[in-house]
């Protein structure tokens, strides 16, 4: 009875290990600190590597194979009372892959939950496969997988799936030659820069008076001659955009149309014509264009 008794307990420990840690010995890893890791690491290594991207457009899938060359270096930032300000691509594949985790790791670590996936092969590269959902409509909202080389914490791969879970883009590394790494130097130059990209738009804009919970302005281009403007919202790692053009033209018809890496509708506000574009549910997107 003694000896059921211990084989009882030493198989609920290893049940609850497994639960905690469902990799072999050795292998255990905190989301967490993978996140936080992969931050670091994208600001501070160089790398050469033929990626292989994919996009969904309009019911068609693009496809490209491209040389890249990735080394962080200081970006400047706009000085305050300059009347433009440079929204953050949240889409940009020129740092870190086809990732944003560049945008702001403060929004993306309070908006998203990191769980592991499990390990993989990319490259030739041990990786963890991370996702990335939302912590609050995670039924609704886009979320991305990311696949991390375990020694570098550079994303080699990824994808991006839409509220819908239909995905929407994604990168895979074909070949990868590290070069080093940029200095700590350049590295805090970057992290600055990055996190003082976004400032208030100019009076002149219009600014919806609703923004789904967990995004914040990042930033505005807007054309006092022309009245174009282009304002971006983020929550980390997805953007949401509002186009804005002074127009004597039709009224737009304010139909919900899906482009294959969101949605996107128009409607106005007197002569403005303003176009809402983001990977959000349809009735969020109404909501953004109703409150001009």
């Amino acid at each position: 009875m003694i000896f059921l008794r211990a084989a009882g307990v030493i198989l609920a420990l290893a049940v609850i290990g497994y639960l905690l840690c469902p990799f072999p010995v050795g292998e255990c890893v905190d989301p967490n600190k993978l996140l936080e890791n992969v931050f670091e690491k994208q600001h501070s290594t160089t790398y050469r590597a033929v990626q292989l991207t994919t996009c969904e457009f309009y019911g068609k899938t693009l496809k490209r194979v491209e040389g890249v060359l990735v080394s962080p270096s200081p970006q400047p930032s706009p000085a305050r009372g300059e009347g433009v300000s440079r929204p953050v691509d949240c889409a940009d594949t020129r740092l870190g892959g086809s990732l944003a985790l560049h945008c702001d790791r403060d929004l993306v670590k309070a908006n998203y939950r990191p769980t592991i996936d499990g390990s993989d092969v990319v490259a030739g590269r041990q990786t963890w496969a991370l996702r990335l959902q939302r912590r609050v409509g995670r039924r609704s909202y886009p979320w991305k997988q990311l696949w991390v080389d375990k020694e570098t914490g550079v994303i080699l791969a990824s994808r991006d799936w839409s509220g819908r879970n239909v995905m929407k883009s994604s990168m895979e590394t074909l070949s990868i030659r590290y070069a080093g790494r940029a200095s700590s130097a350049h590295a805090l130059a970057q992290r600055v820069g990055a996190a003082r990209t976004g400032y208030p738009a100019g009076r002149d804009i219009l600014l919806p008076r609703y923004v789904p919970r967990g995004f914040r302005l990042f930033g505005a281009w807007h054309d006092a001659g022309s009245g174009r403007a282009h304002i971006v919202y983020g929550d980390g790692l997805y953007v949401l955009s509002v186009f804005e053009s002074v127009s004597d033209g039709p009224a737009a018809d304010g139909r919900v149309c899906d482009w294959g890496q969101g949605l996107v509708l128009s409607t106005r506000s007197g002569r403005v014509r303003i176009t809402v574009m983001g990977d959000l549910p349809v009735t969020e997107i109404r909501k953004v264009a109703a409150s001009f």
